[in-house]
């Protein structure tokens, strides 16, 4: 099982993520941290699961959980999945990388 390793841009987008759902559905919110909790676990048992994005960031990949792009690089010498960020899927991507 790889290691995880979460950005501080990452966790700092999961933060800004939870606050701005709380503010209106705090069960809602909790509810997303859960399932992306998940989906993080499940991508360190098989961390080749993501879709390469290359086109975002040279060897980059991608999860997907509700609008949110998981976006994360594997290191297989070293068998550590880093999250790089996780953004609004309704955004444009192309210039954030």
């Amino acid at each position: 099982m790889a290691e995880l390793v979460v950005s501080n841009r990452a966790n700092e987008e999961l933060r800004q993520i939870w606050q701005y759902l709380a503010a209106r559905n705090p069960t809602s919110a909790d509810r997303l941290l859960r399932r992306i909790k998940a989906r993080l676990e499940r991508l360190c048992h098989f961390p080749e699961i993501g879709v390469r994005r290359d086109d975002i960031s040279a060897g980059s990949r991608m999860l997907v959980e509700g609008y949110y792009l998981l976006l994360y690089r594997h290191d297989a010498v070293t068998d550590t999945v880093t999250l790089v960020a996780i953004v609004d899927g309704r955004r444009d991507t192309k210039d954030m990388f």
